[in-house]
């Protein structure tokens, strides 16, 4: 994604070099999206009856069209409306060039164009869910087109067809686009688009589309617009409860809890505890890492995406000194090399050192100032046990034998380690990371076999001899034991199962991995849009374990 694919013209009108062509119309851009997009979709008419408002943008570019749609919603909303907007782009920009490329109409988008600068994802392929405010809701997929429209699942009541002209963009123009904006759309969607190209025409009306010429935005003679003709109705709006019982006041749990109420759902949680951040979420300092994969799977596909996402939800949490990780053994290595030249990661968060490979965005958080953010203003009933919950997020109180879990106890070490040196964590098959100038955090343990109870001296020898610092003098002064629910699989298990819904196994990645689950959990309560791919939501799903039986 380091390729130059924009420059600047006069009047800071952006232009695309990938594709020889303007973003938008040098004369005027708003009014150019006013005609083509809102006014082709006749709204804010249109959206007038929905509770949940669908659009889904082909061509995300600098983000006009979108701040366009946030601004005609926020003036015409009515009580209860959101605004789910969906939008797919190959060639992410800068947040820099979006900012150059629309400084001129900052007032006019007013602070949702801040809160999205500041939200701007990593530019790194897949689903990147941006709340800019409870009732705007923005997905982001960086992708090519033909991979993210089969990832999505949900109807959709707008099309916003841009991107460039098919003779500049003719890769995106093609059969799969129409076969899926036909599986994506129900009998009041329509459509618009800046185009009036022949084959677009007919791709949309053998798609199912009722077409209409209509008159262009200035020096275009001709675009079109319609409406997708079919017997499908448009699905029900999920109603949500009254109230929400969480069962679990550690990571997994008082994130849901934290993002739910935030998306103005009530909830409560219970634990048997007598306070937050145990078991598993209560170590001293936990790692805020991607994972290095050699092909776009869905594990990697799902950590990388609650990696990015944490980074944006959750920056004054995070101790952004980056992670560098050192391959130990031949598989790393080809890993290692197969993620740099497959995966296209931005330089200005990635910087390949040899065989080493250094992530600047990464670094280091507290599980227990986590779960001490997550629960300001939370009802956490602690000391209770609950057999009821509409969420279990805890795997100690329920009996989950159908699921191939294991109970994992890890092992963590700290210790003096006088000016120490490290900038960054370090990560080798074990990792080290600096917890103050005099202070390191290392290990960890990770044994299915081991029922100890508390740190042991045995398991600190064990993490002092893996540990790779050059420093003449380290005291271990202390530890973390716990153990954490994981699957098999080493993919948590998120989503509606027997009538509630399981949020647990988030293993070694709970910071990271709870912040996604709630995401999901919140899009099957109907309080967000998809904010993952169907290939992840099925990889982590509890049907995973039934489907087969």
């Amino acid at each position: 994604m380091d390729k130059k694919i924009i420059e600047f013209k006069e009047n800071n009108t952006p232009y695309s070099t990938e594709f020889g062509d303007i973003y938008f119309s040098v004369d005027d851009g708003m009014a150019e999206t006013d005609h083509v997009f809102l006014k082709g979709n006749q709204l804010p008419h249109s959206w007038n009856g929905y509770k949940h408002i669908r659009i889904c943008e082909t061509g995300f570019g600098t983000g006009l069209n979108f701040f366009m749609a946030a601004s005609l919603f926020e003036k015409t909303k009515k009580e209860g409306q959101k605004l789910f907007y969906t939008a797919i782009e190959k060639h992410p920009l800068k947040q820099e060039d979006i900012s150059k490329s629309l400084e001129k109409w900052r007032d006019h988008f007013g602070d949702v164009f801040d809160i999205f600068l500041s939200k701007y994802p990593i530019r790194i392929s897949g689903f990147h869910p941006i709340i800019i405010k409870p009732d705007i809701i923005l997905v982001l997929i960086f992708d090519d087109i033909k991979d993210a429209l089969p990832e999505i699942a949900d109807k959709q009541d707008f099309w916003f067809l841009d991107g460039f002209a098919p003779a500049q963009n003719p890769d995106m123009w093609q059969d799969a686009l129409y076969q899926n904006m036909s599986r994506l759309s129900h009998n009041q969607t329509r459509f618009a688009t800046f185009t009036a190209a022949g084959m677009v025409k007919r791709g949309l009306e053998s798609a199912g589309f009722e077409i209409e010429k209509v008159n262009g935005f200035g020096r275009k003679r001709d675009m079109l617009v319609g409406q997708f003709k079919s017997d499908q109705q448009r699905p029900k709006e999920k109603d949500a409860r009254d109230e929400y019982k969480i069962a679990g006041a550690g990571l997994a749990g008082l994130t849901t809890g934290h993002l739910f109420t935030q998306l103005g759902a009530h909830i409560k949680i219970y634990d048997k505890n007598e306070h937050s951040a145990q078991n598993a979420s209560s170590n001293k300092i936990g790692l805020i890492s991607p994972r290095i994969g050699a092909e776009r799977i869905a594990a990697y596909e799902y950590y990388n995406a609650a990696f990015a996402l944490f980074n944006r939800e959750n920056k004054e949490q995070l101790n952004q000194i980056g992670t560098l990780f050192e391959p130990d053994n031949e598989t790393k290595i080809l890993r290692f090399e197969k993620f740099k030249n497959n995966m296209n990661w931005p330089s200005e968060c990635v910087e390949y050192k040899d065989k080493n490979i250094l992530f600047t965005d990464a670094g280091t958080a507290s599980p227990a100032n986590l779960c001490a953010h997550y629960a300001q203003n939370l009802d956490v009933q602690f000391g209770q046990e609950i057999k009821e919950a509409d969420i279990w997020a805890t795997s100690y109180h329920q009996d989950f034998s159908a699921f191939d879990i294991q109970k994992i106890r890890g092992q963590v070490s700290y210790a003096i380690a006088k000016n120490h040196g490290l900038k960054h964590v370090h990560s080798y098959g074990a990792y080290v990371a600096p917890i103050d100038e005099n202070h390191i955090s290392f290990g960890a343990t990770f044994t299915h076999w081991d029922d100890s109870e508390g740190v042991t001296e045995k398991d600190n020898t064990y993490n002092l001899e893996k540990l790779k610092l050059k420093h003449d003098d380290i005291k271990i002064e202390d530890g973390w034991a716990a153990f954490r629910c994981a699957s098999k699989d080493r993919l948590p298990i998120i989503g509606p199962y027997e009538g509630r819904y399981i949020n647990i196994a988030h293993g070694s990645h709970g910071m990271i991995s709870s912040l996604a689950a709630a995401f999901i959990l919140a899009y099957y309560e109907g309080l967000l849009p998809q904010p993952f791919g169907k290939t992840v939501l099925e990889a982590v799903s509890p049907q995973r374990y039934t489907k087969d039986k």
